[in-house]
Parts: structure tokens; sequence; C-alpha cells
């Protein structure tokens, strides 16, 4: 009989393989003598259609594998979502014309599922009916969910009636990016190096972390929240760690907690978002809750801790969760000084946003697709609402490296937004309202949606004395 190579039989094997179904070869065999070979292993790139009505009675749906391809041969996986590990195998000796059943068991370190709580293991049935004495099929898991990133030893095995047929190791390990940032995750608080691993507790009122978290950096945050990424590249984003905390019949909580680099970016992302409770939690150096999701920056840190579902005890527990981290954060910050030069009549605490990209800008107070105020990682910026008795308006505050720069952007600003003031420095705009812009030392100050043409220059001179009088 001609010899089938491995290669061979695996694409032939790929035509018609579903995660449940076996491609068998001519010949017989008995069952007593079954014996397995692993043809090939280690980390897969799977196309799978989903959700498939099988043609069984059932109707059941399956997933349908559409390709399998072999990207390394190794044993030693990296712990992240979305990984295929596992292995092509050939069996021989199959009874034909004979239903029998396989076993697949999945050992792996101590993992805790949001259904079944701590498991240790997996196990699936493999039934078929052998038309043929030989065949060739692949096993494996896919690493899906962030409760199932456990770094350890993983093992395969394949088992008819009480005989192993076979058995295959894996280490699942930190991957390659994650080992490089959990090292340089860390900070200096009282002339000490702590990792960010540490600042967070694994247990509280039986919540209990399902491991030690994922490391997230500027090439890899994507990875975790799609667009969202780009609020904190916007930002002097470091490091983001994840760590998911389960309590069996509770609903699961997430604790991210993002080292800012500086104390002023950690007050930005956290003004970024700010305004969805009025009241102060008193956690860290401010912050916020609100239908489950708790938000405060301390020092260089900003913190999110959601449950997706609020029950009495899991608010009480991402309450005091927060609590227990900003307590563990030893280091504190100062808001930026830019901050101090806000005129304090009339101004809404929680509309006030601290920023230094032109995107931050458009998304609390449009002004165009174009950066004509040159803004970038060199400039900061800040924006707050004011509500008084003649109506609500805006102050835009940007500090410039020099009074030259401040110059050429506001000549930029008033040729592109309103270039009937490019003597004056205020206008009346299409909405009926009033902008003044001016400059000051290296500032440039911009009033936006005043009820008369004093109002807005008024404000403006109350900054301007405000900045000659102070030097943050």
């Amino acid at each position: 009989m001609e010899k089938v190579s491995p290669v061979k039989q695996r694409r032939k094997f790929i035509k018609t393989l579903s995660l449940s179904v076996l491609l068998f070869y001519t010949s017989s065999a008995e069952a007593e003598k079954i014996t397995a070979r692993i043809i090939e292993y280690g980390r897969y790139k799977i196309e799978v259609t989903e959700g498939v009505t099988a043609p069984a009675k059932d109707r059941k749906t399956i997933n349908v594998i559409k390709s399998i391809r072999l990207i390394e041969q190794t044993d030693r996986i990296p712990c992240k979502i979305g990984e295929y590990f596992g292995f092509f195998y050939a069996l021989n000796n199959l009874p034909v014309g004979k239903r029998i059943l396989l076993r697949f068991i999945i050992l792996h370190p101590p993992m805790i599922s949001p259904d079944r709580g701590m498991i240790t293991s997996r196990e699936y049935t493999i039934p078929f009916k052998a038309d043929s004495k030989k065949a060739v099929s692949y096993r494996g898991t896919k690493l899906r969910y962030d409760w199932q990133l456990v770094p350890g030893k993983w093992t395969f095995q394949i088992y008819y009636k009480d005989k192993k047929l076979l058995e295959k190791n894996f280490h699942v390990e930190k991957f390659k990016a994650e080992v490089t940032t959990l090292v340089a995750s860390a900070v200096r608080e009282g002339g000490k190096t702590v990792r960010m691993s540490k600042l967070i507790p694994y247990e509280i009122y039986g919540w209990r972390a399902q491991n030690e978290g994922v490391i997230y950096n500027r090439e890899t945050i994507f990875d975790y929240m799609n667009g969202a990424g780009e609020i904190y590249l916007a930002y002097n984003f470091q490091e983001l760690l994840v760590r998911r905390f389960v309590k069996v019949g509770q609903p699961d909580i997430i604790v991210e907690l993002f080292n800012m680099g500086i104390t002023e970016d950690a007050f930005g992302v956290f003004t970024y978002g700010q305004g969805r409770d009025d009241r102060e939690r008193g956690i860290g150096q401010g912050s916020e809750y609100s239908g489950g999701l708790l938000c405060f920056w301390k020092g260089n840190f900003f913190v999110c801790i959601l449950t997706k579902r609020e029950t009495p005890s899991a608010k009480k527990a991402v309450l005091d969760l927060g609590m227990a981290i900003a307590n563990t954060i030893t280091v504190t910050g100062s808001r930026p000084k830019i901050v101090g030069y806000l005129l304090e009549e009339g101004l809404i605490e929680k509309s006030l946003r601290y920023f230094h990209r032109h995107t931050s800008l458009n998304y609390h107070y449009y002004i165009t697709d174009q950066n004509i105020l040159n803004l970038n990682e060199h400039t900061e910026a800040v924006l707050a609402r004011y509500q008084q008795a003649e109506g609500r308006s805006y102050l835009l505050l940007i500090r410039y490296p020099s009074r030259q720069q401040a110059e050429r952007a506001l000549k930029s600003f008033l040729n592109a937004y309103m270039p009937e003031a490019k003597q004056t420095g205020v206008a009346q705009m299409e909405n009926g309202k009033w902008t003044s812009a001016k400059v000051e030392k290296e500032f440039v100050i911009i009033v936006f949606d005043t009820l008369t043409k004093a109002q807005a220059e008024d404000r403006i001179s109350e900054v301007r004395n405000k900045l000659m009088g102070k030097h943050p």
C-alpha cells in the first residue's frame, strides 16, 4: 500500500474537517489494537465558521474549520487571547464498521470559570463509526477568555476506554511582550520599586483574581480596547494592567490599572470622561461612580473598576476594591498648574477637561477637523464650561513651549475659524454668540459662546490678569 505523507494526510483532512468529525482511510483492524501517534504539534492559525447547523437529527449548531495552518512547531505557547494550540495525530488499527468512543482530556492549571467555579480539567467525547482502519485528526484548544490566561503546564490526552493512546504537554507562558512590560511595570514609591501587579489585591468579599492579569503597552493596547486606545495614547500612557475577579453566582469585576507616566496625564484621562456622577466618592485624588463603573486617579495612575451587572454586593466590592487600590498607591500628585488659571466664578467643575491634542479638543468642543491650534504632545490645554446668569459659555486655555509658538497658533486659529477678526480677535459667530481669542505670554486664551461681545472681552481680560499675576 502506498505510504501517505503526514502533510498530504492533513491537506486531505482539512477538506471535510469540523470540530467533531474525523476523516478515515481504507483497510481493517481490531479495536483492541488501536494505536495513535502525533504527526505534528504547536501553534496554529485556524479559521472557523461558527454556528453551522449539524446534519444530525438534533440539529445542533457546530463550529466548522475552514482552514488550519501550523505557524510554529513548539510546546511553549504565549499566554494571550486568540492562541490556538494542539496537534495532528494519526489513529491506526481502528475497528471497521464498529462504533467507538474516544475521550479527549485537557489538564490545565487551576482557573476560575464564571459558570463552573474553580476547574483544573476539561473532557470531550469523540464518537465515530470507523469506515477504515486509519484516521488523521486535529485536537487542540483556543485561549478564548481572559479567565483562561493562566500560565503553566497544559496536558492533552486521548483515551480509548481505559487505554491512553497518546499524551502531549504544552507550557503556556506569558508572551515575550508581556514579560518585558511586567518587568517594566513598576513605579518608584518612597525610594522603592513596586510592580503594578502588587497594587491590586487578589481577593475581596469572595471575589478572587483569576490570575496575575494581562499587561498592555502602547503597541498592544488596541488588542484590548480597539479604537478606544487612541484616548490613552493622546496622553502619556505607558502600560495597562487588566485583572478580572470572579465569584460563583455573582457578576465578574474587572480592574483596569493605567500607568499614565505623569500625574498630570492621570488627571487628564480622568477628566476626559468625568461628569457621570456629581458626587465625589473620596477615593484617590478624584473619583466617580455610576452604574457599576468606578473611576479615580491618584499619582500617575488612572483606575477603572467595572461590574457589568450592578448588585448591592458587587457595588460594595467595586467601591471597597477601589479604596484598597488607592490606599496601596502611596504616590500622589497635583493637578496641572494650568488649571489654576481658570476663572472660578460660574465654573462647572465636572466639565473641566485637560488634554494635549486637537482630537481630544474636538471630542469635547468641536472646532474643525484640521489642527488649526497646532496642538501636540508638547502643548497642554484645559477646557471648561461656565454657567452664569447671562448663559453658558466655554473657556479654552492652551500653553505652548514658547510665546512665538502661541502667536503662530493664534494666527492660524483666527485665519481659519474667524478671519473677520484677524485684527480685533473677537467676532460674532453664525449661532449669534461671540468668540474672542488673545495671546498672553506663552498662552492662547479663547472664549466661546458668550451672549455679548463685552462678555467675551471681559472673560479674556480676567484670564490675562490671572496669567500676569501668577507664574506656574
